[in-house]
């Protein structure tokens, strides 16, 4: 999100201040409640000409909108025309200006990924989406409704009886103490993304903060003591997933926007349950997905290791990508307890988890269209801080069970099976295991979806090896997709490397249509937006592919480097015969060579972040 306005911050804190004189609060949705308050006073003072959806607006756009309407009372179709074309016109123009003055002003790199995700303008919310496929003779609200029930509603047989392996009274060797501030500054600091339906944002949070953090603290470690979760109510936008058919309810990614102040407690719960199970070994080294210390790119990398050192050896190897069907949402409360109560988690954290996932309100929306309000009976909301740590707990036991052998990251499972000789039979160990997650997956409400099964073989010649997994065949490929990263069977990277060049191509030609509004991009912002949207898309998971030395994919990045040269003359005003040496120095750009070898260097010391923002004391201690 963007931040607020200057002017605005000042009136805001003192509009809760004023709110204050009720006394002191008392539960989270009277915090809530007193935020809205403060929030409609300041808005009431704070008069502004902008439209919500068009910061941008001004005088000129308003007279630009009259023109057209005038028009079409007048009944000539030429001047509606021509009236809405310079509307159009000035909109474009305002539009460009706008953005690249936010642009320079950008601070860091969340700020200008917003600008520029915002300047291009995904497709407008007010079109109808694509009618889904079988109904497409319901209206909009019966639509949303089929999706959302699709995606969210739990599945036939899912509530059938299951044994718990702990009694609720039991209680774990972990004690809890309370959440600090500390803690909840550091969720707060992460928060980002849109309001729920209080409509309060992160960073008008941000700015109550000094204000209103004992109270946010008092009040979570109150709700947790009594196992209860404030603010539940949701919003689930249907975006659509890229490359999927959207015609179909699997074609649509439900995203939760539920309260900021709610997601604020489920974030500092989240991070004590990380940093706690990462040092307690409650997930594998191979665990990633919410968990400290370890990315996609480290598993990328383990990975890519295995499978050169493999092939080196001579030895046959085959890696298998599993996806887990359905993931967030088939979560399943009565597994979630057993497994947290088996990790030592304290009684309170779990009844407290247990509210977050049972009986949520939702209401779908899509576009500008809203589906009717449902009771989720249970699962876990895609957009929440806190699902992606809770479903790697679900999970942690295949982790534990096959560390050896299998990384996990979220919802990707991925086994890696080496043959010791050339003459055993294609990879009886990796269908057991496979057979094996399976089961395991469903013994916890899980299950796997077998169309997006995938197998590589390495040094199999031109024999392809096939495994059976449930009854169905699954035949190796000349290349997967793993986290991003394309592995074909040659284990080359030129694949990977081509496609990022152009990705990061395409992020150049986005800052080069920014910088041509008026006034254009200042070098601080041009220089800002290549380090952080340009280099980083080429060099992603350079750590597993780049050696200093190597020219097997010298083209693509040398066509990468054309395109910001391009960009720097184009937006600077330079000659072509201007070194690009010169320009990338002036600019404060490292050549693309030296970036990708500071990466390799730091995937050889595989460094930590996490540590230097754990606290210094413990939270839970062992009884």
């Amino acid at each position: 999100m963007l931040a607020m306005e200057p002017d605005e911050k000042p009136k805001l804190l003192q509009a809760y201040i004023d709110a204050e004189t009720e006394g002191r609060v008392t539960s989270t949705q009277e915090m809530v409640d007193r935020i809205k308050a403060a929030i409609e006073q300041c808005s009431k003072t704070h008069h502004s000409t902008r439209l919500p959806s068009h910061p941008y607006w001004d005088k000129e756009c308003q007279e630009r909108r009259q023109e057209p309407i005038l028009a079409r009372r007048n009944g000539n179709d030429d001047n509606i025309r021509r009236s809405r074309q310079r509307l159009h016109k000035a909109l474009k123009f305002k539009k460009k200006a706008y953005w690249a003055e936010t642009a320079n002003k950008s601070a860091g790199q969340e700020d200008w990924y917003q600008t520029l995700k915002r300047f291009e303008g995904s497709k407008k919310s007010s079109l109808r989406p694509p009618p889904i496929a079988g109904k497409e003779r319901h209206s909009e609200t019966e639509q949303i409704d089929h999706i959302a029930e699709t995606l969210l509603w739990p599945e036939s047989g899912a509530h059938d009886p299951y044994m718990a392996t702990t009694s609720e009274t039991d209680q774990g060797r972990l004690t809890l103490q309370a959440f600090t501030k500390e803690e909840m500054k550091w969720a707060l600091d992460k928060l980002e993304g849109a309001p729920g339906p209080d409509g309060i944002t992160a960073e008008q949070i941000r700015c109550l903060w000094p204000h209103i953090s004992d109270d946010l603290v008092r009040l979570l470690n109150d709700d947790v003591a009594k196992g209860e979760h404030p603010v539940k109510e949701t919003i689930v936008t249907l975006v659509p997933k890229k490359g999927r058919d959207i015609t179909k309810p699997n074609g649509w990614r439900p995203i939760a926007l539920s309260s900021v102040v709610g997601k604020l407690f489920e974030g500092t719960i989240a991070s004590r349950l990380a940093r706690t199970g990462k040092s307690l070994g409650w997930f594998s080294p191979g665990h990633a997905g919410g968990i400290p210390h370890v990315g996609a790119v480290d598993l990328i990398q383990a990975t890519m290791h295995t499978l050169l050192r493999s092939r080196s050896l001579g030895k046959p190897t085959a890696t298998l990508l599993m996806d887990v069907k359905n993931a967030f949402p088939s979560a399943r409360v009565q597994p979630m307890m057993d497994s947290m109560r088996q990790l030592g988690i304290p009684e309170a954290v779990c009844k407290w988890v247990k509210s977050f996932m049972t009986n949520t309100p939702v209401q779908p929306r899509r576009g500008n269209f809203l589906g009717k309000k449902l009771i989720i009976p249970e699962g876990l909301p895609q957009g929440s801080p806190l699902s992606p740590i809770l479903f790697a707990i679900l999970i942690s036991e295949i982790g534990r069970k096959w560390s050896n052998t299998v990384k996990i990251f979220a919802d990707d499972i991925q086994v890696v099976d080496v043959l010791k000789q050339k003459t055993e039979a294609l990879h009886p160990e990796l269908e057991r295991t496979a057979n094996d997650i399976v089961d395991l997956l469903g013994a916890n409400g899980l299950k796997t979806d077998p169309g997006k099964n995938e197998l590589l073989a390495i040094n199999k010649g031109n024999k392809r090896a096939t495994i059976t997994i449930k009854g169905q065949e699954v035949v190796s490929k000349d290349k997967i997709k793993y986290l991003g990263y394309i592995i074909d069977d040659k284990l080359e990277s030129l694949p990977h490397v081509t496609e990022r060049a152009v990705k990061a191509r395409m992020a150049a030609a986005r800052i080069g249509r920014l910088s041509a509004a008026v006034g254009g991009l200042q070098p601080k912002a041009i220089s800002l937006g290549i380090r952080i949207m340009v280099l980083p898309s080429l060099t992603y998971a350079s750590e597993a592919w780049y050696r200093k030395g190597t020219s097997g994919y010298s083209a693509p990045i040398r066509a990468t480097e054309v395109a910001i040269n391009q960009l720097l003359r184009r937006t600077l005003h330079l000659k072509n015969s201007t070194p690009s040496k010169a320009m990338w120095w002036e600019m404060g750009l490292v050549p693309i060579s030296a970036y990708l070898e500071e990466n390799e260097i730091d995937g050889r010391l595989n460094s930590e972040p996490w540590a230097a923002t754990a606290l210094p004391h413990a939270q839970w201690k062992a009884s």
